[in-house]
């Protein structure tokens, strides 16, 4: 990030956005009190609120161009979003995406950037990987039950120094995901099940006509391989239900549908 603070152009934008933003030339500092960060907020708020009800007209009269036909829904849009930037906050956000885009930045750099607007903080990431962030509802869910993912974003192509770092990472938190390890067997014990649950209905031997039901001797004699297993398939069955009970319902609230 040092060498992006020594560019002259990507000084005169922040010159510039300092100004437009009550900014003092050279930052607030790192150091910079409660006080004086409260009474620039507000400001900053104060001052969004009142250009906001100016732009409101301007924002009408935008809107009956495009009824009438006076200007395409295209550049009706681009005329709202210079509107928009004319907000301090809004001005605040959008000023460091354009510096991203314009020096080809990592996109994890906009925090950084607009530390440096306000504080002049020369920090640039530290790691070139970050978890994704939560949104509310995601996140907690996750304080109830622990992850159910891990997102990463990855910004840069990474060091090796980074790549083992981030394999620390991913060995550490990923211990708190959902842990599923492969069934054993599944189709089979599935078809198991399937004839077990039916073995009380009644079929017909067409050789003699007669109804029968199926006994669990010879669901083990087709799906097992031999008849003296009998007594397996009942186990098994019981064993699907146990798997199903702690894999899907154990520790776990119904949310939604």
């Amino acid at each position: 990030m040092k060498l992006l603070v020594s560019d002259p152009e990507f000084q005169e934008i922040i010159k510039e956005t300092r100004k437009k933003l009550d900014v003092p030339r050279d930052s607030f500092g790192v150091d910079a009190s409660e006080e004086t960060m409260k009474n620039w907020h507000e400001l900053l708020d104060k001052k969004s609120s009142e250009a906001a009800a100016l732009l409101e007209g301007q924002r009408i009269k935008i809107d009956e161009k495009v009824k009438s036909g006076e200007i395409a829904p295209r550049m009706a849009n681009e005329q709202a979003r210079l509107l928009y930037l004319k907000l301090p906050c809004n001005y605040l956000a959008h000023v460091p995406r354009f510096i991203i885009e314009k020096f080809n930045l990592p996109l994890h750099y906009e925090y950084y950037i607009n530390r440096y607007i306000i504080f002049g903080a020369i920090d640039a990431p530290r790691l070139n990987f970050e978890f994704a962030l939560m949104d509310s509802e995601e996140m907690s869910k996750t304080i109830k039950f622990g992850y159910r993912s891990l997102p990463i974003n990855i910004y840069t192509q990474l060091t090796d120094d980074e790549l083992k770092q981030l394999k620390r990472v991913i060995k550490r938190e990923g211990k708190k995901l959902p842990k599923y390890q492969p069934l054993k067997n599944i189709d089979r014990n599935l078809k198991i099940e399937e004839w077990y649950e039916n073995k009380n209905v009644e079929k017909i031997d067409w050789a003699s006509y007669k109804s029968y039901k199926i006994k669990n001797s010879e669901i083990a004699e087709n799906l097992l391989g031999n008849r003296q297993k009998g007594k397996q398939i009942q186990d098994i069955v019981r064993d699907q239900k146990r798997i199903r009970d702690r894999r899907f319902r154990k520790n776990r609230e119904t949310i939604g549908p």
